[in-house]
């Protein structure tokens, strides 16, 4: 089963096989658009919403529109898989796990390390729904 047919809609009945919360989470947060698939006023917000994360997260300091947007180009270039949903889930897990070291400063780095460990999360919860989704129905 691939990620597009879990994308046109999650089985309740899959859903209903998996207990763990964040994993369910992670599965029902990929209905949502793609970044790699925003038009430019989507991307405009997508620079709204990490100017708020900056200084949710205590940077003080945030970078300069132009760098903002290179940092937007640069998750839809190699994040694009990603919703808006997962990357705040994304940089949630990363604080609750005090692994957001920023230096007052956001960086491209900072964000990779944040999506790079969601990512592993949304990998187990794709291969818990594929599993139960065989279970069910193969």
């Amino acid at each position: 089963m691939s990620l597009a047919l879990i994308k046109k809609g999650l089985d309740d009945k899959v859903l209903e096989k998996i207990t763990d919360i964040s994993l369910k989470k992670a599965l029902l947060n990929t209905q949502d658009k793609n970044i790699k698939n925003y038009s430019n006023k989507e991307m405009q917000d997508l620079i709204k919403y990490l100017l708020k994360m900056c200084k949710f997260i205590g940077i003080t300091d945030p970078p300069e529109l132009d760098v903002l947007q290179m940092i937007g180009q640069f998750i839809k270039d190699y994040w694009g898989h990603l919703n808006i949903k997962e990357i705040n889930d994304a940089i949630y897990l990363s604080i609750k796990n005090n692994e957001i070291n920023h230096f007052n400063k956001l960086t491209p780095q900072i964000l990779n390390k944040a999506f790079t460990q969601y990512h592993s999360n949304r990998q187990k919860a794709l291969f818990q729904y594929r599993k139960h989704y065989s279970e069910l129905y193969e």
